[in-house]
């Protein structure tokens, strides 16, 4: 109850992050993001995300600034976002339902992510080597990245792909796999001939 109360009482400090969303091209993608969060596609789960975490803050300001800085500043005004956890995006194209789990000292500057990227904490994307013209990972979809991992330079990964906790990937990483360690070390699933094997 008095949860319920106090969100109503702050409701006016979500006015300009309503403006936002309204003005986004790609509201799918943040109602994604809110129910990795928890959340439903109301405004008033958008208000409740906005007061409580400042995790979806960040991602939420992140999408806002391809639309306009400075309608990203105004909202900004109203609420900080996480210092623990950054994102950049050069592209400026990120897919719904982006989560990050903790956050605490994640840095992630990619090219471009697809939807259902999963980061937890201590992760590192970022700049490494050059290929092809390219410094900066591009993330597929429903990529999940472990605690301590490290993924560097102009590579792909690949859709359906988890990096293990503490992997240092720095090659390309083929759809559906999973890699580990340090060096890294790739591990695929079979491919299953046999499609009546599910039924």
């Amino acid at each position: 109850m008095v949860e319920k109360v106090f969100l109503i009482l702050t409701v006016w400090r979500s006015v300009p992050a309503f403006l936002a969303f309204h003005s986004l091209q790609d509201k799918q993608a943040v109602m994604e993001d809110m129910r990795r969060f928890g959340g439903n596609d109301t405004l008033w789960s958008l208000h409740r995300l906005l007061i409580s975490s400042k995790l979806f803050r960040r991602i939420f300001l992140t999408r806002v600034s391809f639309k306009s800085q400075k309608l990203q500043k105004i909202v900004r005004l109203f609420y900080r976002p996480s210092q623990d956890f950054s994102v950049e995006v050069i592209d400026k194209k990120i897919g719904g339902g982006f989560m990050v789990c903790h956050g605490n000292s994640t840095i992630v500057y990619a090219r471009s992510i697809g939807k259902n990227f999963l980061v937890h904490q201590n992760v590192t994307v970022g700049r490494g080597k050059m290929i092809e013209g390219n410094d900066v990972p591009v993330i597929g979809d429903n990529v999940l990245i472990g605690t301590g991992a490290i993924v560097i330079g102009g590579i792909h990964i690949g859709n359906n792909v988890k990096i293990g906790a503490g992997a240092v990937v720095h090659k390309d990483v083929p759809d559906n796999c999973t890699v580990v360690g340090n060096p890294m070390r790739i591990i695929c699933k079979k491919e299953i001939k046999d499609e009546r094997a599910f039924n």
